[in-house]
């Protein structure tokens, strides 16, 4: 693949503007995927590295697993995570829920990496004293 010359890039990103700007203002006779072209460039392809399949398998499994009841005020789901946090814990997930806990509480559970096991009891034991800890699952 050759290189291309200083004229044929400059009327290559004025073709991708004035594709871009006919999707914006509705003249582009294009449907679908097609019309999305003009968006894409090199954050998009950058994005797929960050993400790429084998990365986002192996970020998501693992960690360790805390299910919590919390009353519902504010800063309270912050306090759980600062000290998660302290202990060096690398979050994976969080989810918040009303559906099974009372009324004025609420469900959460945390996935975490790198919590080592001393750091996972001790985490433990203050969540324990200090909120309604429904669970916790070790490294997975």
């Amino acid at each position: 693949m050759g290189e291309q010359t200083s004229n044929q890039k400059q009327h290559s990103d004025a073709a991708t503007i004035s594709a871009a700007a006919d999707v914006l203002t509705g003249a582009s006779r294009k449907k679908g995927l097609a019309r999305l072209w003009p968006f894409f460039g090199p954050a998009f392809i950058a994005s797929i590295a960050y993400v790429d399949p084998g990365n986002f398998a192996t970020n998501i499994q693992g960690g360790a697993q805390f299910a919590l009841r919390l009353e519902d005020r504010p800063g309270l789901i912050k306090e759980v995570v600062d000290l998660l946090r302290a202990r060096g814990a690398r979050f994976v997930s969080l989810l918040s829920s009303y559906a099974t806990s009372q009324e004025g509480y609420r469900d959460v559970y945390i996935r975490v990496k790198n919590l080592p096991p001393e750091a996972l009891d001790a985490a433990q034991e203050e969540l324990a004293s200090r909120f309604e800890l429904l669970y916790v699952i070790g490294e997975v």
